[in-house]
C-alpha cells in the first residue's frame, strides 16, 4: 500500500514538475525570448535518426529558424506537447523552418512507438546518453521537455523550459522570422 501511494505521488509530482530534474528558479518554467545583441551561438550538434543509421545535422541547411525539442516517450509533457509541435512544424515547414527532436535517456523501441503514436513527421535524433541534452543545459536546464528555437544566423533566439504550448513556439517563429 505504502508503495502504492509512493508511486501516485511520484507520478503526480513529476506531471506538475516536468520530467527532468525541477529548475532552481521559478523563472525557469517559462518562455524566455533572447534579444538579438543578448544571443548566444547555439552548440552544434549531429546525432542518429531513431530507427536508421543515418546521422542528421540540423545545422547543415540555410533555415530561418530551427526548433530543437528535447522529450522522452516517459514524459508526460512531453506527450502533450507533441501534438502541438507536429501541427506548428506542418505549418511553418514551407518557410523553410527546420524542426529536430531530441529523445534520450530512453528505449529506442518506446522512442519509436511514440513518433509513431504521435505521427510526428520531423526528424527525431535518438540520443540515450543524453549527450545533445548536455550541450544545452545551460541554455535548458531542464531538458524534458525543453525547447530551443534558433535563428538564422545559428544563435539561440529563445527558450521553453517545460512542455510548449503551440500559441507560445508560433509567437517565437513568428519573432524570429520576422528578422532580418
Amino acid at each position: 500500500m505504502k508503495r502504492r501511494c509512493f508511486l501516485a505521488l511520484t507520478a503526480v509530482l513529476a506531471g506538475v514538475t516536468g520530467c527532468g530534474n525541477a529548475p532552481q528558479a521559478s523563472d525557469e518554467l517559462t518562455l524566455r525570448l533572447i534579444q538579438p545583441k543578448d544571443r548566444v551561438p547555439a552548440p552544434e550538434f549531429t546525432g542518429r535518426l531513431l530507427s536508421s543509421p543515418q546521422v542528421f545535422n540540423p545545422f547543415a541547411s540555410q533555415s530561418p529558424a530551427t526548433v530543437i525539442n528535447f522529450w522522452a516517450s516517459w514524459c508526460a509533457p512531453c506527450r502533450l506537447e507533441a501534438p502541438q509541435l507536429q501541427l506548428t512544424y506542418e505549418e511553418y515547414a514551407k518557410e523553410g523552418v527546420s524542426f529536430v527532436g531530441v529523445n534520450s535517456n530512453d528505449s529506442e523501441t518506446k522512442a519509436l512507438s511514440f513518433v509513431e503514436a504521435f505521427h510526428l513527421t520531423y526528424p527525431n535524433i535518438f540520443d540515450p546518453p543524453g549527450r545533445v541534452a548536455a550541450k544545452y543545459r545551460a541554455i535548458v536546464s531542464n531538458p524534458q521537455p525543453g525547447t530551443v528555437v534558433v535563428d538564422r544566423r545559428g544563435r539561440v533566439s529563445a527558450r521553453i523550459v517545460g512542455g510548449v504550448a503551440r500559441d507560445d513556439l508560433r509567437h517565437v517563429l513568428s519573432q524570429t522570422l520576422s528578422e532580418k
